[in-house]
């Protein structure tokens, strides 16, 4: 599969940018190369700018690049942005002994190794040196968690055959009472480590799978990324997706590029295409907490996976299919839907309604007896359980549909590879139907029809409450489900939408004013 890359843009990685600068003049240079150009101009810790360019430009002239003075301090600037004050201060604290950064290994919880450095670069080196010792044979593919903290990282590793593996980086301070302190790093530094981290690891082992490796500029350094993709064509949306599952979905689908079109990230295949959004989030709150923030142009972000995408290709070097089933290792990750089936719901809708009927914003709420769970004002969008949007309308004497949101509301699909993000997708559900798209390949409807018929199976089980979870034979046949569409090269996608009814007394067998509803969508490959 031939897939082109992005032109190079600020923000990203240090290595590619030293290597992108190297290269625009004519000389050649790996990006293994320029990775350790920057490492090494790193690791001597300089306090002044200019002194960082100037070891910079050493450490380019030893592997035979010759660099002006002034157009290394340039190159410096690129690389960190605005950031070389603040990396500059940065390294000067670094030479405080009293400020260290500790790395721990473990596995099956037990601790193997622990050891000190004086700044995050040298023991980003042996955890890197740990890794490859971790993960001997190159071509295993494995999923790397990455999870951020004010103070550092938590990087789990699970490999698709060997054992799993974990490292925690924190920073610590020793005070005058000789007790060890965690303290934050700073946020340039967080972001330049991440970066540097993940450019080190991939090059070393390009089967890595890296989730959740990015640290937002700007912004709450804490948050992580979550990809919105809808097609270009019929304006088909996915539930957001996280970092690995991006690459996930540029394999099923067979994406050959990559660009930006007019600020909007774009990737095609060679009959589809999608555009992708950005948004970061907090994921230590609870899924209907999500504060999101959206990032229109992810300057180096798209870069960044783009670039690791094609190299995972190359690394693999095989058929398509042994590239599918290497990349598996991201069914570990689990799609975040709301086990409430929340609605988006348009507070300014809902004042408006009450503006009309001449009520204080806060009396439908009392009247609907949701007052506690209702917090008025606070934000122009809210997420509200589909019971609770009932009791509002019947309040106002309205359609439900007065106050969603439609952008909040419209239908997302998932792509389904594993028995554990189909029973996510079918929790709660009280209705099971075909997408009217689905076509007349009919291997994909007979596929379709099974999927239907063995959620509502599951249904009928969990109504007549014979067990907690899914029986073993139930089960079976959701992997035989999914083995199936495998074998066919078909994929099997599946949506929520809460529909709620027009009028009292519609909607549900059971009156209650709205269904929830799965539906089944197929694709060929």
């Amino acid at each position: 599969m031939a897939a082109s890359r992005m032109q190079k843009r600020p923000g990203q990685a240090p290595g590619r940018v030293i290597q992108s600068y190297v290269s625009s003049d004519g000389h050649k240079i790996s990006l293994a190369q320029a990775a350790d150009v920057w490492a090494q101009t790193i690791a001597a810790r300089h306090t002044n700018s200019a002194a960082i360019a100037k070891r910079l430009q050493s450490e380019l002239a030893a592997i035979g690049f010759a660099l002006e003075p002034k157009d290394a301090l340039q190159l410096v600037k690129r690389i960190v942005s605005n950031d070389v004050t603040v990396l500059v201060q940065t390294n000067a604290a670094s030479a405080n002994a009293r400020s260290r950064y500790m790395l721990v290994l473990t596995a099956f919880g037990e601790e193997l190794d622990r050891r000190e450095f004086l700044t995050v670069w040298d023991a980003i080196a042996v955890l890197v040196s740990w890794t490859m010792a971790s993960l001997p044979n190159g071509g295993e593919p494995a999923l790397c968690q990455m999870e951020t903290y004010s103070c550092g990282f938590d990087i789990s590793v699970w490999p698709n055959r060997s054992d799993e593996f974990a490292f925690v980086l924190r920073r610590f301070e020793e005070r005058e009472d000789e007790e060890r302190y965690l303290c934050d790093v700073d946020h340039v530094e967080l972001r330049l480590a991440a970066q540097g981290l993940v450019e080190k690891l991939s090059n070393v082992r390009p089967m890595l799978v890296f989730n959740d490796s990015f640290v937002p500029a700007d912004i709450n350094p804490l948050l992580v990324a979550r990809f919105y993709l809808t097609g270009l064509e019929g304006g088909s949306a996915f539930a957001p997706v996280q970092e690995a599952n991006l690459l996930q979905f540029f394999l099923w689908f067979e994406c050959t590029s990559c660009e930006l079109e007019r600020g909007s990230w774009i990737v095609r295949s060679e009959s589809r295409a999608f555009r992708i959004d950005v948004c970061w989030v907090d994921t230590r709150l609870p899924r209907a907490e999500w504060r999101e923030i959206e990032e229109k142009h992810p300057e180096g972000l798209g870069d960044e996976i783009w670039d690791r995408y094609c190299e995972f290709l190359d690394a693999t070097d095989g058929p398509f299919g042994k590239i599918k089933w290497a990349l598996r290792v991201a069914d570990k990750l689990r799609f975040e839907f709301d086990a409430g089936w929340l609605s988006v719901i348009d507070s300014d809708a809902l004042s408006e309604a009450a503006h009309r009927h001449m009520l204080d914003s806060k009396r439908p709420m009392q009247v609907a007896d949701i007052a506690d769970s209702f917090p008025v004002g606070s934000e122009r969008l809210m997420r509200l359980a589909p019971e609770t949007v009932v009791k509002l309308a019947r309040v106002f004497n309205t359609a439900p549909m007065a106050f969603l949101n439609a952008w909040g509301n419209r239908q997302q699909w998932v792509l389904v590879t594993t028995a554990e993000t189909f029973e996510d997708v079918l929790s709660g559900a009280t209705a099971f139907e075909l997408a009217p798209s689905f076509g007349v390949n009919p291997p994909a409807h007979s596929l379709l029809v099974e999927a239907r018929d063995l959620s509502r199976r599951i249904f009928f089980e969990s109504q007549l409450g014979l067990a907690d979870s899914l029986s073993e034979t139930i089960r079976d046949a959701v992997f035989d489900l999914i083995a199936k569409a495998d074998k066919a090269d078909i994929l099997l996608l599946m949506s929520r939408k809460t529909l709620f009814s027009t009028s009292e007394g519609s909607g549900s067998s059971e009156g209650r004013g709205y269904e929830n509803v799965v539906y089944f969508d197929a694709k060929p490959c």
